[in-house]
């Protein structure tokens, strides 16, 4: 997610044996994000890639993060400092270990490869070259230690975004007619408010207002995406069309804590 986020144009460039370069690049859209744990989706037409790479593409084999253990191979395929496709090569040094960024935090597993900038979406790939996590983050305080996503708890996300409809951001879009803002790290762990688009005020008659949404709510999904942020909320509402409806997930003040609707 962190890779795209952001992003108003996204290419992806395909490894296959080509006279042109410019054949293995082709536009391409966010389907989805879930920065709750740094995954994204993104599509590409085939009608947009030239036959000759077609043919050359594999499919990455997904295997399963259930029972990965230390020592085990863990070789990370990337692109280091954007030079490329690199290969490092290494071994599972730890799991379910605890990491902190931006407020975000994440149980995955450690590897003791090179850990560069640019290998951030790379595969981690075990001995079988099955694909048991998504490289995500290295730690600058120490040599060779990154971080992956677990396969095994990415796939039921991917599954998700996989099958939402692709969109393109909108310049006539919708609004809810909320008033939103960011969930501090300090209020969230000072006072327990999830992590999501805090509602500040709710304007009388407007969509949010006939949906029940209340000053409080924590609003932490739209329409399956996951919000973590009061930006994330703003950028995934330009994707829709005045009219459309989505369905918004919320944590609701309730006592001394919250409760799930929808």
């Amino acid at each position: 997610d962190h890779v795209v986020d952001d992003a108003t144009d996204v290419t992806v460039c395909f490894s296959a044996d080509v006279e042109d370069q410019d054949d293995l690049v082709v536009p391409a859209k966010v389907k989805g994000t879930d920065p709750g744990i740094d995954v994204a989706v993104v599509a590409v037409e085939l009608s947009d890639i030239p036959e000759e790479v077609l043919s050359q593409l594999k499919i990455a084999v997904l295997g399963s993060s259930d029972n990965i253990k230390v020592g085990q191979t863990a070789i990370t395929i990337g692109n280091t400092l954007g030079w490329g496709l690199t290969v490092t090569s290494g071994i599972v040094a730890a799991v379910n270990v605890e990491i902190e960024i931006e407020g975000h935090t994440w149980t995955e597993f450690e590897t003791d490869g090179a850990a560069n900038q640019g290998q951030s979406g790379g595969p981690v790939l075990n001995k079988n070259g099955e694909v048991i996590g998504i490289f995500n983050a290295g730690a600058t305080a120490g040599d060779n230690v990154g971080y992956a996503v677990p396969i095994s708890t990415a796939i039921p996300v991917l599954q998700e975004l996989i099958n939402r409809k692709t969109r393109d951001a909108l310049d006539d879009y919708g609004y809810m007619g909320v008033t939103v803002a960011a969930v501090s790290d300090e209020a969230s762990s000072m006072y327990d408010i999830p992590q999501g688009a805090y509602v500040y005020s709710v304007e009388e008659g407007s969509a949010a207002d006939k949906a029940g949404l209340e000053k409080g709510d924590v609003i932490t999904k739209f329409d399956g995406v996951t919000i973590s942020t009061r930006d994330s909320l703003l950028k995934q509402i330009t994707y829709y069309a005045p009219g459309e409806t989505v369905e918004l997930t919320i944590q609701r003040p309730d006592g001394n804590k919250y409760r799930e609707e929808t």
